[in-house]
């Protein structure tokens, strides 16, 4: 049996395991060293392999536990992206759910009242300092579904935003689905822009294509639709 198949049959049988935690394990398995992995020949070795990542208390080698901000007590999460509560002997591991189909999200309970909360941000929270108050998480590998805090950093929204053009996330200009112009309304603007001008100026532009001034001197100047000509 080689490490792949090996590696399968290991995470389909962890069924405390939620969908996000077997893809964290994923990760920290690609770590192993090639000669760790030449190791695991036999379905028998598969106990030692789960060994190698699971210490007594079943959290995962590596893993830290904090206190999640504002339920100090009765719930922590881990540098690894999971969420237990205090409040059951040993600790319980929560479900995570898909929330929109990109973020993962736990349902935590203080004072009678039940709050969905998102992981990254439970994680960062605990884990990762903020002194400039920066208000968004940015996963830096784009998969949003990777809490693991070495994959999260705070952020402003323009940050953010540039982060997600420059690895693909978002498209700039008119392939962008939040484009409010064509390609053909941005030509025409560059080719008849005429400063000023009651027709052709930036207020009379912004009018006709119903979209602001600034739209129209960014579409100009180039700060915006740059791949349009």
């Amino acid at each position: 049996m080689n490490f792949e198949d090996a590696k399968k049959i290991f995470l389909s049988n962890i069924t405390a395991f939620s969908p996000e935690m077997r893809e964290a394990t994923k990760i920290i398995l690609d770590r192993l060293d090639k000669t760790e992995k030449n190791l695991i020949e036999t379905p028998k070795e598969l106990t030692s392999l789960k060994n190698i990542f699971l210490n007594k208390e079943n959290d995962l080698i590596g893993e830290i536990w904090r206190d999640v901000i504002g339920y100090e007590g009765r719930y922590q999460v881990s540098n690894l992206g999971r969420v237990k509560g205090l409040l059951f002997p040993g600790g319980r591991i929560l479900k995570q759910q898909l929330a929109w189909g990109k973020y993962y999200m736990v349902h935590l309970r203080k004072d009678d009242v039940t709050k969905s909360h998102s992981v990254h941000v439970l994680v960062a929270k605990a884990f990762i300092p903020n002194p400039q108050n920066k208000p968004c998480i940015n996963h830096k590998d784009g998969n949003k579904q990777n809490n693991l805090v070495e994959n999260l950093e705070w952020v402003t929204r323009s940050e953010n935003t540039l982060h997600a053009y420059r690895i693909g996330l978002m498209k700039s200009g008119a392939k962008s689905t939040i484009a409010k112009l064509t390609d053909e309304q941005v030509k025409y603007i560059r080719e008849h822009y005429i400063p000023k001008d009651k027709k052709f100026g930036a207020k009379a532009m912004s009018h006709l294509f119903n979209v602001s001034d600034s739209t129209i001197h960014h579409v100009i100047s180039y700060k915006s639709y740059k791949n349009t000509r």
